[in-house]
């Protein structure tokens, strides 16, 4: 018999009718233990604890559907074989399927161990859901989307500010690209740029000098601080 922690996709549409669920034939348990609550809003796979046979672990393993990540056997704790470079690449792959170009990022980059792996998705799994009239703080993270995003501007949520819609009270969790992040015209005084924010615009590093600022980078309100420059790094809040 084999042990092991597996992630598998959500299905159903998450209305009463059709609850979020885990398809998974096997009996499983829930392993980060995630609130109903960020199963509507986070939408991220489960993390779940399996006992199977070899020949299921096997079919678990050839399933597209789902990504195994540590395997043991269930009486002596063996570990099975350390991934080689092919089943890294289709490791790796998988994940890509299931989370976010930088949630995949954050759990792989310099982490080999399946189990390190584990540790860092079942952490991203346990961040709180963004949610409708919550007062988020600077350095906050809340799962949103099928992401990660830290609050860089203290306020309410509304309907209408979600993460991915208002660059200067979010950024993602793990950024692929280090430092000031594009940027991107402001829809009124809820998104306007805040003194001191650093983005990046026609090549060029900008600084904002103006309070609630809504205007282009070389227009109004911004100081040129140099060439725009893009390397990978970790951008991650407490």
């Amino acid at each position: 018999m084999r042990k092991a922690i597996v992630i598998v996709p959500r299905t159903g549409a998450g209305t009463r009718a059709d609850p979020y669920r885990c398809d998974l034939a096997l009996g499983w348990t829930d392993v980060t233990g995630q609130p109903v609550e960020d199963v509507k809003t986070g939408k991220m796979a489960y993390t779940v604890e399996v006992t199977c046979t070899e020949a299921q672990m096997t079919a678990l393993r050839n399933d597209n559907r789902f990504v195994v990540l540590c395997d043991v056997d269930a009486e002596t704790n063996e570990k099975a074989p350390v991934m080689d470079t092919a089943r890294k690449t289709d490791f790796k792959a998988k994940l890509a399927a299931l989370y976010s170009p930088e949630v995949v990022a954050y759990v792989t980059t310099l982490k080999d161990d399946p189990e390190l792996i584990a540790q860092a998705l079942k952490e991203c799994q346990l961040r709180p859901p963004w949610k409708v009239g919550a007062e988020v703080k600077i350095g906050e993270v809340y799962a949103f989307g099928n992401n990660l995003w830290r609050c860089v501007q203290a306020h309410r949520t509304q309907a209408d500010w979600t993460p991915d819609k208002t660059p200067a009270l979010w950024v993602k969790f793990y950024e692929l690209s280090a430092g000031p992040q594009p940027w991107k015209q402001p829809a009124g005084a809820h998104d306007a740029y805040q003194i001191g924010v650093k983005v990046t615009h026609k090549s060029r590093t900008w600084e904002n000098t103006t309070a609630n600022n809504v205007w282009e980078p070389g227009i109004y309100g911004w100081k040129d601080i140099g060439a725009a420059v893009t390397q990978h790094a970790q951008s991650k809040g407490k």
